[in-house]
C-alpha cells in the first residue's frame, strides 16, 4: 500500500510539474511574464570563493528557475527515498513523504501564483523574489558568515600579537647573530 501511495504522489508530482512549466510558459510568450525584478545569486568570484552577486531577471525566468530547482529537490528526494526502501526496505518514509509532499503543495508559491491565481496585492508573502524560509543552509550560511567576520576579527587582533611577539624575537636573534659574528 505504501509503495502504490508513493507511485501516485509522484505522478501527481512530475504532472504537477509539467502543468506548471506548460502555464509559465504560456504566460511568457503572451507576454504577461516581462516585468524586470532583481535577485540575489552565490556566484563565484576569480578568487575561488562565493559572494552574493544581483542580477536582473524577467518573473518568467525566475519563475521558470523556481520550478526547475523544486523538481531537482524532489527528484533527489524521491532518488533517496527509493534507495532507502529499496536497500533496507523500509516503507515508512515512502508513506511520510508522499504526506509531507501534499502537506506543503498548498503553501508551494508558483501553484499559488499560476494555479489558484493569487497575487501580490492579495498575499504579500507572493512578491517576488519569494525569500525560502525553510532554507537551513542559507540561514547557517549567514550565522556563519557573521562567526567567521568575529572569528576573523580575534585572529587578526592575536595576528598582531603573535607579529610584535616574532618581530621582538626577531630583533633579538638578529642582535644575537651580530654579537657572534663580532
Amino acid at each position: 500500500m505504501a509503495r502504490l501511495i508513493f507511485i501516485v504522489k509522484n505522478i501527481g508530482m512530475t504532472f504537477f510539474f509539467f502543468r506548471l512549466r506548460s502555464l509559465i510558459k504560456s504566460k511568457i510568450n503572451d507576454g504577461e511574464m516581462e516585468q524586470v525584478i532583481t535577485i540575489k545569486k552565490q556566484e563565484w568570484t576569480e578568487s575561488g570563493n562565493m559572494e552574493k552577486v544581483e542580477t536582473r531577471v524577467t518573473l518568467g525566468e525566475y519563475d521558470e528557475d523556481f520550478l526547475w530547482s523544486w523538481g531537482k529537490s524532489n527528484g533527489l528526494t524521491m532518488s533517496f527515498i527509493i534507495g532507502l526502501h529499496y536497500w533496507k526496505g523500509y516503507t515508512t518514509p515512502l508513506v511520510i513523504s508522499s504526506i509531507m509532499a501534499i502537506n506543503s503543495f498548498r503553501e508551494f508559491q508558483l501553484y499559488r501564483v499560476h494555479i489558484k491565481g493569487e497575487t501580490e496585492e492579495d498575499e504579500p508573502a507572493l512578491k517576488r523574489p519569494w525569500v525560502n524560509q525553510n532554507d537551513f543552509y542559507e540561514q547557517w550560511m549567514e550565522q556563519a558568515g557573521k562567526a567567521n567576520w568575529n572569528t576573523a576579527t580575534t585572529l587578526e587582533d592575536t595576528s598582531k600579537k603573535v607579529s610584535t611577539k616574532s618581530l621582538k624575537a626577531k630583533q633579538k636573534s638578529g642582535a644575537l647573530n651580530e654579537k657572534k659574528a663580532k
